[in-house]
């Protein structure tokens, strides 16, 4: 796995080479590597203060739970925030009830408190029963606004000054190129973190945005969670998946493409928020209120619904 040779740190056996860097690091140093890189992300992106709730979006899966587990270091060592966790639950049989059940476990060991929310209770459907229906898009389409909606929600309805989510460095990679290949310059200007408030929004915060998935996978391994390679059963619809591999080969022939691709993006959101007369740069200016479910929105209209509200109406739901 690392290539041959010993750890740059200390000598010992190392477990990765980090071509971006040149680096080949033992399994100690490869957690002080994420760590490291970890805090950096958490001290420029919130301004925290004594009892500030930060609540992890969790999926299951080894980024959101390695996000969880480093944040709860970080107030075990000090740091004075309130942390607890949501997951959401979409209804997707033979998929969500075992990622449940190893978020639930994990928080349990933790000592961390876990909300869920499920589309059932929150839209009137599982995605199951939504893609049963024969809708006009992708599952994907549907579940990323109602995932949104409904972490949004509960965060801010515990009083959350932050929501966390485990977005890795190749995931914010990925998005960026997507929404450039696309000419999407305004979602690219949205991507987290979250620099200001925008009235009912909870920021959210990506510590993770510099830590590429290998190392985010050793991390997860090193500590022993349970990391599982099934993979949505709708997530073969992504377009994502297109991007993802564009990417993979782009990093593979040139080692640091990521990192220079969210630079890249954090310059571009830079100029647009100075300079540009196109893209809105403070977006408290263009939301309103959704009519139905009081979320924020960005129709022009007074009775403009948000797009969940839209979906749900789309798909005959009760919500």
């Amino acid at each position: 796995m690392s290539g041959g040779g010993g750890c740059l740190k200390c000598g010992r056996d190392a477990i990765t080479f980090i071509r971006y860097s040149g680096a080949r690091l033992c399994s100690d140093h490869l957690k002080e590597f994420v760590d490291k890189r970890f805090k950096k992300q958490v001290r420029l992106q919130t301004d925290i203060k004594r009892d500030d709730l930060i609540c992890v979006a969790v999926s299951g899966g080894k980024d959101s739970l390695v996000t969880l587990s480093v944040l709860k270091k970080m107030k075990d060592e000090g740091l004075p925030i309130r942390l607890e966790a949501i997951i959401v639950d979409e209804g997707i049989d033979g998929y969500r009830p075992e990622k449940v059940e190893w978020a639930q476990t994990h928080c349990d060991n933790w000592d961390v408190k876990l909300h869920i929310m499920s589309f059932e209770r929150t839209i009137g459907a599982s995605l199951d029963t939504i893609m049963a229906s024969q809708p006009k898009m992708a599952a994907c389409a549907y579940c990323g606004v109602f995932r949104r909606t409904c972490l949004n929600t509960k965060a801010r309805e515990l009083g959350a000054k932050y929501l966390a989510t485990g977005h890795n460095l190749d995931d914010i990679a990925q998005s960026a190129l997507m929404n450039f290949c696309s000419g999407d310059l305004e979602r690219m200007n949205r991507i987290g973190p979250h620099d200001h408030v925008i009235e009912g929004l909870v920021p959210r915060i990506h510590p993770l945005r510099g830590v590429p998935e290998k190392e985010c996978l050793l991390y997860a391994l090193i500590e022993g969670f349970e990391v599982e390679g099934s993979e949505c059963p709708y997530s073969v619809d992504a377009h994502r998946r297109e991007y993802l591999n564009m990417l993979q080969e782009l990093e593979d022939a040139h080692p640091g493409t990521r990192h220079s691709i969210i630079k890249s993006m954090d310059m571009v959101r830079s100029l647009l928020n100075g300079e540009s007369d196109h893209v809105v740069s403070d977006r408290s200016e263009a939301l309103g209120r959704c009519p139905t479910c009081g979320e924020p929105t960005g129709g022009s209209s007074p009775d403009a619904l948000c797009q969940s509200c839209k979906f749900i109406c789309e798909l005959g739901l009760d919500g």
